[in-house]
């Protein structure tokens, strides 16, 4: 549930969004009233990809709002309505996400690969688009910020840039990602060691949400202390796998987000560091973006 101190900084970052923007404005509302819309997608192979939908009291195609997509952490699901009470009472609706393996979602968890996660919340949007109360920039392109942190953040950076890549526009108009990464086998493995207390930790909470091909590399990691990187045979390449699950990844290719990012990122985070998100701030956004 958002604290009211990051209720506050998310709610700036993302009130950017909205500058200029005709028909858009917020007006709030006394009450936080809302209606909970449990929603799905069908992914890339079939499996069905959970959301619920949080149509705030009074939104409706005459007064249509703006709308903010939330996902989870590593090992978590889908916020129920209730979380979001003061995004209602400012005029946001939310749409929050169990991304595939998790929560009620099927499918194996690919950890944000532009081929699994990328399509199933672009999905998610084009679905979201579709409502006559949320508000548009264009047809299909709702007015739309993120949230997020770690695995949460890592859905925001990695659906706008899978965007990007396909479109050369993201409909994301901003994000505020917090505590996630920008290279993840840098992040996993720094100057090629296993951080094999966070790798088993994280192993543990999502083992049975995974593809074999991570199954394999962690056991292959915790027996010598390196990620597979194609180079035993036999032995899944993890480093090939998720390096364009990376923000990076397609920095290196020339995309680069230029709205309102809004980046935080804690200093006694030892896996996804301060220069994580320094790195993301420096290679991943434009000129432009850095200088909202």
């Amino acid at each position: 549930m958002p604290s009211t101190a990051r209720f506050h900084t998310v709610t700036f970052a993302l009130l950017l969004m909205l500058a200029g923007l005709s028909g858009a404005a917020l007006t709030g509302t006394a009450e936080a009233g809302y209606e909970q819309i449990d929603a799905s997608i069908t992914g890339v192979d079939d499996a069905v990809i959970d959301f619920n939908v949080c149509k705030p009291q009074g939104a409706s195609a005459e007064a249509p709002v703006p709308v903010i997509m939330h996902s989870h952490g590593w090992g978590g699901s889908a916020s129920e309505c209730s979380s979001f009470t003061d995004f209602f009472e400012a005029g946001f609706a939310v749409v929050s996400i169990s991304q595939r393996g998790f929560g009620a979602s099927g499918g194996e968890a690919h950890v944000h690969d532009p081929n699994w996660e990328g399509q199933d919340n672009v999905a998610i949007i084009d679905f979201v688009a579709a409502y006559d109360w949320i508000a548009k920039d264009a047809p299909g392109d709702p007015v739309m910020g993120g949230i997020g942190g770690s695995y949460g953040g890592g859905f925001q950076f990695m659906t706008a840039l899978t965007e990007i890549d396909e479109t050369g526009d993201t409909r994301f108009d901003a994000i505020a990602p917090e505590i996630t990464w920008n290279d993840l086998p840098q992040s996993l493995a720094p100057q090629d060691v296993v951080r094999s207390v966070w790798v088993d930790a994280l192993y543990a909470a999502g083992a049975g949400s995974v593809h074999q091909g991570i199954h394999e590399a962690f056991f292959y990691s915790m027996a010598t202390g390196q990620l597979p990187d194609g180079s035993v045979p036999g032995v899944y390449d993890i480093v090939s796998d998720f390096a364009d699950n990376s923000p990076q990844w397609f920095a290196d290719k020339g995309h680069q987000l230029d709205i309102p990012v809004l980046i935080g990122q804690g200093v006694t985070d030892n896996l996804f560091n301060l220069n994580q998100g320094i790195r993301n701030y420096q290679n991943v956004l434009t000129d432009d973006a850095r200088s909202e």
